[in-house]
């Protein structure tokens, strides 16, 4: 089941870093995810030393659209990794989470001009731009503050094929949302166009294949397209790219089925690719970083949430209905497959049938599963599911659950479950309607 780091408690009911479950339900409540402080720091430090000990020498950058919380960007910067945020908000966050600015990557390509301008006078962070009209705008919002910028751009390698990858590799399918198309000279025009910005300095290339990514040809296809356009922006520009980041998307467990490979072999290969590319293309070997976000918090983390009602028909599989909202940004690789459930107050009983797991609201999406495998599950039960840490701020509305960290059986509420006023606690109303 999920990490490994589930066992049973005194009670028989599932438990997580020493906290049984059903109790923890007692005393915070449902839904929750409780996520294993432990392990995300062995997480963290798997990234990190893999880095070092494969001589790439990068930044393992905790990517915080995933989870962002000051209590897991603090674990992740007690641990020795960077920041990666994709907007202001996540940006400020990192700084009041006691981030250096020079140790986080900034995703502008959803940021307006203003957003920039702020950016920049919060101190010296580095800017992933993926087009040229980020490029007009961060140059202008430079020199207004009169700064320099450090910059690196997002690329695609438009992968359309590679084996097993092939459905994994939503982030660099052609014509794909971010990056800059390497093949047909538009990236090599917008390195032109960064070069002769005096407030810009192009530092690097970034480039994030997808996720679930759980076949080597993916990485070893981006650096080929990556070292091409550093040789090629070297001798048009005399730019030398110091660092190129490969993003994130390692395979997690996430389904009963999955088996991720160790990601440290994995960069040792990367390595001596790297090596033997820039041998061979006549350039110095730059370092390379790394986007971990749900590397680091999903397999820690389990998603607690009480049955309210089971609903059974006649020929049909059974619903339960649960008392959590079903997240609406499904990742497009994990949404195909079937993550692992559990009773946590009665993990042991067997005589599983097929149950649909759906949320409280009544959208037609509103399903969190629809092949859970089950003990017969009543009104009252909680229903554990696994490699479920993953919290983004849009998600956080009435329905969703608090966020608590443990460790040697001790957890504490650091995200609050919105409250029955969160819909209304934002609305203005015009005067003329106060009647």
């Amino acid at each position: 089941m999920g990490n490994g780091a589930y066992e049973l408690s005194g009670r028989k009911h599932l438990s997580v870093a020493g906290c049984d479950l059903a109790e923890t339900a007692e005393t915070f409540g449902t839904p929750y995810i409780i996520l294993d402080e432990s392990y995300m720091r062995s997480r963290s430090r798997v990234f990190v030393r893999a880095l070092a000990d494969s001589r790439l020498l990068g930044t393992a950058y905790y990517a915080a659209e995933t989870l962002p919380a000051l209590a897991v960007m603090r674990v992740a910067r007690q641990e020795g990794m960077g920041g990666s945020a994709s907007s202001f908000a996540h940006a400020y966050a990192f700084l009041m989470a006691g981030y250096r600015p020079e140790n986080v990557l900034i995703h502008a390509a959803g940021m307006s001009a203003n957003e920039m301008r702020d950016v920049l006078k919060l101190g010296a962070f580095t800017i992933v731009l993926d087009n040229a009209d980020g490029v007009a705008q961060l140059t202008s919002a430079a020199s207004e503050l009169d700064v320099q910028a450090r910059v690196m751009l997002r690329i695609n390698p438009c992968v359309t094929s590679i084996g097993r990858a092939q459905q994994s590799l939503w982030g660099v399918s052609p014509g794909g949302r971010f990056g800059i198309t390497v093949d047909d000279g538009e990236a090599m025009h917008v390195v032109k166009l960064i070069k002769s910005c005096s407030n810009l300095r192009l530092a690097g290339f970034h480039c994030s294949c997808g996720s679930q990514i759980d076949s080597y040809d993916p990485f070893r296809h981006m650096l080929e397209k990556m070292t091409d356009l550093a040789v090629l922006a070297m001798f048009v520009t005399g730019v030398e790219i110091e660092e190129l980041c490969i993003g994130g998307g390692f395979a997690i467990k996430y389904a009963i089925d999955d088996n991720p490979a160790d990601i440290t072999p994995t960069f040792f290969r990367i390595r001596s690719d790297l090596q033997m590319m820039c041998e061979r293309k006549g350039m110095g070997v730059p370092r390379v970083s790394c986007e971990p976000g749900r590397e680091i918090t999903q397999e820690a983390g389990t998603l607690v949430a009480r049955v309210l009602s089971v609903k059974r028909q006649e020929g049909f599989r059974p619903y339960a209905v649960l008392d959590v909202r079903a997240m609406r940004g499904f990742d497009p690789v994990l949404s195909q497959k079937t993550p692992e459930f559990a009773l946590a107050n009665r993990p042991r009983e067997e005589n599983e049938d097929v149950f649909a797991l759906a949320d409280r609201s009544l959208e037609p999406d509103g399903i969190l599963c629809w092949n859970a495998f089950l003990p017969d599950v009543r009104a009252g039960d909680l229903v554990a599911q696994f490699a479920a840490g993953v919290l983004p701020w849009s998600e956080r509305g009435v329905g969703s659950p608090s966020v608590l960290i443990a460790q040697y059986g001790h957890a504490q509420e650091i995200l609050p479950r919105p409250n029955e006023k969160y819909y209304t606690s934002q609305d203005k109303v015009p005067t003329r309607l106060n009647r």
